[in-house]
């Protein structure tokens, strides 16, 4: 199956800065698979939501989200 991730990225206001999606990757039941996105922060706080989208019939376009969203945050000092 196809699967990749959609990354929400978030200011330390609460801001959306941008939606990412990282690279596609091929998933099988039971196992598990590396997939990213770089970005370059600058100076700061952040928050991320991350969400699985896959491709649910096999017809190459991710089409459906997963059920968990994980939550992560991030600083960036000098």
């Amino acid at each position: 199956m196809t699967v990749a991730v959609q990354f929400k990225l978030y200011d330390a206001n609460g801001a959306l800065l941008g939606t990412f999606w990282s690279n596609e990757g091929t998933l099988d039941v039971g196992l598990s698979t590396n997939l990213m996105y770089d970005w370059t922060a600058s100076l700061g706080k952040y928050s991320v939501s991350a969400q699985a989208w896959y491709d649910s019939d096999g017809n190459g376009s991710l089409d459906a989200a997963g059920m968990k969203v994980k939550s992560f945050g991030f600083s960036v000092v000098p």
